[in-house]
Parts: C-alpha cells; sequence; structure tokens
C-alpha cells in the first residue's frame, strides 16, 4: 500500500511538471512554447534602416498598415535558404494579387550584410523572381542593431568555420502594427497563407 502510494505521488508530480513546462500541455518543444509565447504576447519589431535589391533605403515602419511575411537569409546559403525562398515564392504565388505588396508584403532579410552588398541581393532576387513592390531582399545598413533584431525574432547565426553560417529558419508574420505575431515552418507555405487569408 505504502509502495503504490508513494508511486502516485512521483507519478502526480510528474504529470504537474509535464504540465507546466509544457504550459498546459500546448507546447512540448523550446520552439513549440516560443511560438506560443510570440502568439499570446506579439512583441514590437526594433527600428531599422534597411537597402534593399534596387538600392533603395527604408526603414520597417514603411510597412506599417500592413502584413509582412519575413525570412533571415545570407545569400550564399545552399540549405535552409534555398527552401525558405522557395518558401516566399509558393506564398508571393498564393496570395491574390488585390492583397500583394498592398496589405500583405514580403521581406527577407540578410544577416551577412559585410558580404551581401548589391549585387548579391540583386542576384538573390532575379532568382526568386522578387519584384520591389511586393517583396524586397535587403540588408541592413545599420549592421550594430542586427544581433536585438535578431534576438527578437529568435534567430541563431553561428560562423561555420568556411565562411558560411549555421542558422536556425522560419517565416514570421508582422501585423499591421509593427509586432511579431506569428512564426511557422520555413517549409509550410500553406500554413501562412491560411493564417492571412482571414485577416485583412
Amino acid at each position: 500500500m505504502r509502495t503504490a502510494l508513494a508511486t502516485f505521488l512521483v507519478l502526480l508530480t510528474g504529470v504537474g511538471m509535464l504540465w507546466t513546462a509544457t504550459d498546459g500541455a500546448r507546447a512540448f518543444t523550446t520552439e513549440g512554447a516560443r511560438r506560443l509565447d510570440i502568439r499570446e504576447s506579439p512583441r514590437p519589431v526594433p527600428a531599422l534602416i534597411l537597402q534593399d535589391h534596387t538600392g533603395s533605403r527604408f526603414g520597417l515602419e514603411r510597412f506599417r498598415g500592413s502584413w509582412v511575411v519575413l525570412d533571415f537569409i545570407y545569400t550564399r546559403c545552399a540549405d535552409l535558404c534555398i527552401t525558405a525562398g522557395n518558401t516566399l515564392s509558393e506564398i508571393r504565388d498564393g496570395l491574390p494579387d488585390k492583397r500583394l505588396g498592398r496589405d500583405v508584403s514580403l521581406l527577407s532579410i540578410s544577416f551577412d550584410p559585410t558580404h551581401d552588398q548589391l549585387p548579391q541581393l540583386e542576384y538573390y532576387a532575379r532568382r526568386y523572381r522578387a519584384h520591389a513592390d511586393h517583396w524586397s531582399i535587403a540588408r541592413t545598413s545599420e549592421p550594430d542593431r542586427l544581433p536585438a533584431l535578431l534576438d527578437t525574432f529568435g534567430v541563431t547565426v553561428i560562423p561555420d568555420g568556411w565562411g558560411g553560417y549555421e542558422h536556425n529558419a522560419a517565416m514570421y508574420v508582422i501585423d499591421p502594427g509593427g509586432r511579431l505575431v506569428a512564426i511557422f515552418d520555413y517549409d509550410d507555405p500553406s500554413a501562412v497563407l491560411v493564417f492571412l487569408e482571414g485577416r485583412p
């Protein structure tokens, strides 16, 4: 009897710890918990001056009043960024023309602004048929502010020792008020399109 009671108490404690760690069984990974936290407590996106593949300079406030689907890239990336570029292409192709570039914009920001100058950004834009009226391929003009931006989005970038980077990837959605409100898998365009479908 005493053993059964002890086993029950250990089990109950374990269930309680699991419940707490998974936010009431709503998130079973750290990434899942982060995404849930963003949805429940959107974060303001820090101000930053960007330069896009056409040479235009602008601040993120340019997108106020519209939804933005954003990813972080570096143009020499040979794996995750290619998939992410294809995902943004599918999102672009899946959006109605009346929304694209009006109330929904696409934005790719390089986290390697030293290497990714205008020629590299232009090449990346051509590769994915990114037109500046609806999809900007950009680098920051303020590299010292880049770490705060990456931190806001939970992006980890580590030099790989070969001139490239190890990094995580996702599709990030900024609302018309300039807040990060949702994070999606970098290879799931349909989830982003469903999310945007019900949001004017």
